[in-house]
């Protein structure tokens, strides 16, 4: 990403950056194993932001399957699935820049999606036309957020059957019909307080990327290369992906099953003038059956793409029926052939952790023996000293008979002068008579 340097501080064009979804960047950028990476899930899930609202996800799934106490087993089911997804896919998901670094279909540099005829899961997010895949401005972010604000607080007022203005009603109703046809007297994308909550919720997260851009560019010229994100599950990404594509947002009639806020946001884009294209991405895809919650909850919380972080995405996942369960196995082996036949970067991503993990082990071992090493000189250190202590009370004792003579001799020497002292006198006081 030529927007960042090693230290991937964000930058105008890349914002919001943080916690550990910046460290996972890092690792990335130096080359980290996926086993490396994968010991941050936990303080990924810690900083999912609990829900302030009724009917808001509690993430309860996610923290189950991606946050426990311990580390997660990189060979074990959950491991297996984040190897197999492409390392610059990964770091675009962490980025948020998946739309940006794939616009360009014949840039051989470019980011390659996997093959979106099977099952599995995918990333959309926006871009605007002739812009090489780059997104808003601040002033245009600006205009937005002032545009979804008008809308949520109309369409829920009209949702509550009260009192507008024409003006208000024709605003309404203008941004419900900039895709498909859209003639139900209800409003369209706020339908239910739970539906409120979350556009609140989206409100904020896009003022929280306009503030980002306006206080690092002031000119307002500078275009963000990432855009938020809605990450989906599909047992064949093609056909779902039918609900996003440019023709049918002009026929189709309700967009059914289309996620309600990336289609509010290209509605209000829409009717700015500003020509909008949905970028998707087919990022990981599944093999087995079991797979489809892990790989969903996964994908989503490395995007931070749910209405409380930085995305579109509603609900949490993992609630799907797993697709390939009643799938042909014939078509289910041809999936697992594609898997491991073609895609070689789950054998290296494996490898690579293998490598890391036993180079780890080595180096705690030959700590763990430093350490015993270390032990066992303090320990010949404390012998010695007590050896050399003890030969020194040895000496003093093999002296003591020695000293007891030397004693025993003063003591009779100083009995001697204390006689010659008392016969002394004993002649004075005689001759003084």
């Amino acid at each position: 990403m030529e927007f960042l340097d090693d230290s991937m501080t964000p930058t105008p064009q890349v914002s919001l950056l943080l916690g550990a979804r910046r460290d996972i960047a890092r690792a990335l950028r130096c080359g980290a194993s996926y086993a490396s990476i994968m010991t941050r899930f936990s303080v990924l899930c810690k900083e999912l932001r609990p829900p302030h609202s009724q009917g808001l996800p509690k993430f309860d799934r996610t923290r189950e399957s991606l946050g426990g106490p311990g580390p997660l087993d990189f060979a074990g089911p959950q491991g297996l699935l984040f190897h197999s997804i492409p390392r610059d896919i990964l770091t675009s998901l962490v980025l948020g820049t998946v739309v940006y670094e794939s616009h360009d279909k014949q840039d051989p540099n470019g980011l390659k999606g996997l093959d979106s005829d099977g099952a599995g899961i995918y990333a959309l997010g926006l871009k605007i036309h002739e812009r090489n895949g780059k997104f808003l401005t601040a002033p245009e972010y600006k205009t937005l957020l002032n545009d979804f604000k008008q809308y949520v607080s109309i369409a829920k007022a009209m949702r509550d059957h009260q009192l507008v203005t024409v003006e208000q009603e024709g605003f309404v109703k203008e941004i419900d019909n900039q895709l498909g046809k859209w003639d139900k007297e209800s409003v369209r994308f706020i339908k239910d307080n739970t539906r409120h909550a979350h556009a609140k919720l989206v409100y904020a997260s896009l003022r929280r990327r306009w503030q980002a851009l306006d206080q690092a560019d002031p000119s307002g010229t500078v275009f963000s290369v990432k855009s938020p994100l809605y990450i989906g599950c599909s047992g064949d990404i093609n056909k779902r992906w039918v609900d996003y594509s440019s023709h049918k947002q002009t026929h189709r009639q309700t967009l059914h099953g289309a996620n309600k806020f990336l289609v509010l946001v290209t509605s209000l884009l829409k009717y700015r003038h500003l020509g909008v294209d949905i970028g998707r991405l087919a990022v990981l895809r599944i093999w087995e059956d079991g797979q489809l919650k892990d790989a969903e909850l996964m994908v989503t919380l490395l995007a931070n793409s749910y209405t409380v972080q930085d995305g579109f995405n509603v609900q949490e996942g993992g609630g799907t029926n797993d697709y390939l369960a009643n799938m042909n196995p014939e078509k289910v082996a041809d999936y697992r052939e594609y898997v491991y036949g073609v895609m070689p970067h789950l054998r290296k991503n494996c490898e690579h952790s293998v490598a890391e993990v036993e180079l780890a082990q080595r180096v705690a071992k030959e700590e763990e023996e430093l350490e015993a090493l270390q032990r066992k000189l303090d320990s010949l250190m404390e012998s010695s000293a007590l050896e050399e202590q003890r030969e020194r009370v040895d000496g003093l004792i093999k002296t003591i008979p020695q000293m007891e003579k030397l004693i025993k001799a003063a003591q009779n020497r100083l009995q001697l002068r204390l006689q010659e002292k008392e016969a002394l006198q004993c002649l004075v006081r005689s001759t003084g008579t």
